[in-house]
């Protein structure tokens, strides 16, 4: 008996072995479609929608919650919600939220879930287009979907959330939006837990079947990558301040959370180590050649203004000012 490999674990199989190199959604449908052929000889069933429904493994949801903060006072929008178990996992930590899919027995199946759970009256769950999801009231948006969709909803993202606003998706990224953080997970479920529902019977069999290859520790099956964004705020234009009786000007070009920024002080341009965006954060590391004199500026961006403190070491020591930008 052969095995088949998924991203590190080990699957039975029939007479031979095959590898798959790639944990992208495809691959994992063809392994469960291979999977279901195996154990029931019933092809993988599809939904009529965009994305198939497959479900998040509990220990993934909540590491995305834990990457979000998720507490008290949040309210979670999970884009494509399945049997709504990250809404209902974010409800037991106190936050609101709402799960949106095109799937009506899906929808039934989560407020079924709510209500089990005790949390009806935090979340909500409706059938319905998730591009045409209202999500501007969203501190957190949650999603598992193919890349495609998840370019399709960068601009809903930049012109519908607050500065700030956290993003977190299971195993797909946003391209040239690089996230602000990235962590994997290793799920050991068992198939029905981490992929679909499989009967009783059909977990029993696979059990067995792993036992006579002398399996008998748990089986991990997938890494999972987990994506965390913040909503960038809106920096790209020219800035003005003054400092010490001189003026400095900052241009600032952006693209998502990457930017390209240029000091100038009178004359000067500064020298600009690093520099940051992150939600409403701003940070920069500059330094004056001539004089050498090195300077910090953090500051949170509202609008046309800037405010924070900038840091100044020079060779008179160092000192903390206010900082204060105007666009």
């Amino acid at each position: 008996m052969g095995i088949i490999k998924i991203t590190g674990a080990k699957l039975l199989t029939g007479s031979s072995s095959i590898t798959f190199f790639s944990s992208g959604m495809m691959l994992r449908s063809i392994a469960l479609a291979f999977l279901l052929l195996l154990f029931t000889g019933t092809p993988a069933q599809t939904q009529e929608k965009d994305a198939p429904y497959v479900p998040t493994p509990a220990n993934v949801v909540d590491k995305m919650l834990d990457m979000a903060n998720v507490g008290p006072g949040d309210y979670v929008i999970d884009l494509g919600c399945g049997d709504g178990r990250i809404v209902i996992a974010a409800a037991r930590r106190g936050a609101t939220g709402l799960g949106v899919d095109i799937d009506a027995k899906l929808i039934r199946k989560a407020r079924g879930n709510a209500r089990e759970a005790g949390v009806s009256d935090q979340v909500m769950f409706l059938r319905q287009d998730l591009f045409k999801t209202d999500i501007s009231g969203a501190s957190v948006v949650t999603l598992y979907l193919y890349p495609s969709l998840m370019n399709k909803l960068r601009p809903v993202f930049t012109e519908q959330l607050d500065p700030g606003a956290r993003i977190v998706s299971h195993d797909f990224d946003m391209d040239d939006w690089k996230s602000d953080r990235h962590t994997t997970v290793e799920s050991n479920k068992i198939l029905s837990d981490t992929l679909v529902p499989l009967s009783e019977k059909e977990i029993k069999t696979f059990s067995l079947l792993h036992k006579k290859l002398g399996q008998n520790r748990p089986l991990p099956l997938f890494r999972h990558d987990v994506y965390y964004w913040e909503v960038p705020a809106e920096a790209r234009g020219r800035w003005k301040w003054q400092a010490k009786g001189k003026a400095f000007s900052m241009t600032v070009d952006q693209s998502f959370n990457k930017i390209h920024t240029e000091i100038q002080v009178e004359n000067t341009a500064l020298t600009i180590k690093s520099k940051k965006l992150k939600g409403e954060r701003l940070t920069i590391r500059a330094e004056n050649p001539e004089t050498k004199t090195r300077y910090l500026y953090s500051g949170r961006i509202d609008g046309d203004t800037i405010e924070g403190k900038i840091q100044i070491r020079g060779d008179d020591g160092k000192r903390v000012d206010k900082w204060s930008a105007e666009r």
